[in-house]
């Protein structure tokens, strides 16, 4: 069962924007529909008075804080998401790095070129051994920490 699962992720977002951030998404909405039929109706159009630019192009204050608010709702109800997703995306390229360095800890010096490397592979094997060991050790500290 995926960690999204098992911390029911994808219901509780949608339930933080259900309830934390409908009106605020409704009224975001409101305002780019307004701001972007003003826009569609004098995209060619040069405004030649300052009253016509004011009322036809400008953007106010409170329809960009509108807009702001809205996306500050959703990006707090993902941030557990957001959370999961980085802290796995770190450990996984430390993990990697990780399976890189035992690798090239088992190519033997000496090697007559770089065409023909020498790799002890009883050595690899112990490596990938370990690794798998890290990785089952990884996602039980992750399990733990995220449930």
């Amino acid at each position: 069962m995926n960690l999204v699962n098992r911390l029911q992720l994808k219901e509780r977002t949608e339930s933080c924007m259900e309830r934390n951030c409908l009106g605020q998404t409704k009224r975001a909405e409101e305002v780019i529909q307004s701001e972007n039929k003003k826009r569609q109706e004098q995209k060619s159009k040069f405004s030649t008075t300052v009253e016509d630019y004011m009322a036809h192009k400008f953007s106010s204050v409170e329809s960009v804080i509108a807009v702001m608010d809205a996306e500050s709702c959703l990006k707090t109800c993902q941030k557990g998401r957001d959370v999961i997703a980085k802290t796995l995306e770190q450990n996984l390229q430390e993990f990697y790095t990780n399976i890189q360095l035992c690798y090239k800890g088992q190519e033997k010096t000496g090697a007559a070129s770089a065409h023909s490397r020498q790799v002890d592979y009883n050595g690899v094997i112990g490596c990938l051994e370990n690794n798998i060991a890290i990785m089952e050790a990884m996602d039980k500290r992750l399990s733990d920490d995220f449930v």
